[in-house]
């Protein structure tokens, strides 16, 4: 098990100053455990979530742009 979290940007609005985060785990429990815990917090949320590190390189970068 390989564990990456990639910090995407801080929300632009002064309403919702959450982090965003995209998780990138193979092990689906372990992806879905921490996606549970990021989410339980109040200044962070997960806004994508892969299993591969393949398709994580791909879609981060549309992901990144919104």
């Amino acid at each position: 098990m390989i564990l990456t979290c990639f910090l995407l940007k801080f929300a632009s609005n002064k309403n919702d100053m959450s982090i965003s985060i995209a998780i990138v785990e193979d092990e689906k429990n372990y992806n879905n455990a921490l996606k549970k815990i990021i989410n339980y917090q109040n200044d962070m949320k997960v806004t994508a979530q892969f299993f591969d590190g393949s398709t994580a390189l791909k879609k981060l970068p549309e992901i990144s742009r919104m």
